[in-house]
């Protein structure tokens, strides 16, 4: 059931139009919330292709002065290891860009996540390794999904380890 749901949605985010112009709304929204006007470490993620951009996101929060870190994978989980510039970044596991810092920090104040599926109760959906489940399963920070409108849906199937957002943002 998940997998044919995840399935479908890559499909319908592969399709949707604007993608950058709804990026760039997704991005406004972010840099003028509260939580992220009052958070001074966030974790963010290096986008895909056909994932909200986060690359305008990421080069405005260290204008801002914000320390800024990016999940790599470690073994079976992952990190959040801090950059001061989109150049600190290389291609690493699945093919996402990755850190090339070894400075990480596990107590941040926001993570904002991505995810294939959100639904209208916060609960968000991957692409099944469980890595964002895992590593916020015991975190306190304040967690934002991002995503375009295309990828709400009215409920989700979830299971115990699937941590919920404490909200969703969107185009």
């Amino acid at each position: 059931m998940k997998n044919e749901k995840r399935l479908e949605y890559i499909n319908i985010r592969k399709h949707i139009n604007d993608k950058e112009e709804k990026s760039k709304r997704i991005t406004s929204k972010i840099l003028s919330h509260p939580r992220f006007i009052n958070s001074s470490t966030i974790g963010l993620y290096a986008s895909l292709e056909d994932e909200v951009s986060t690359d305008i996101l990421i080069t405005e929060s260290l204008r801002l002065g914000k320390r800024v870190y990016l999940p790599k994978v470690v073994g079976e989980d992952i990190g959040f290891y801090e950059i001061n510039s989109l150049d600190e970044l290389m291609i690493g596991t699945f093919g996402v860009r990755e850190p090339i810092s070894n400075n990480n920090l596990s107590d941040l104040d926001l993570v904002i996540v991505p995810g294939v599926i959100f639904d209208s109760n916060n609960n968000r959906m991957g692409y099944g390794k469980g890595y964002y489940d895992r590593y916020l399963k015991d975190k306190n920070c304040y967690k934002i999904g991002i995503c375009f409108k295309e990828q709400i849906t009215d409920n989700l199937p979830i299971d115990d380890y699937d941590i919920k957002m404490d909200e969703v943002v969107v185009d």
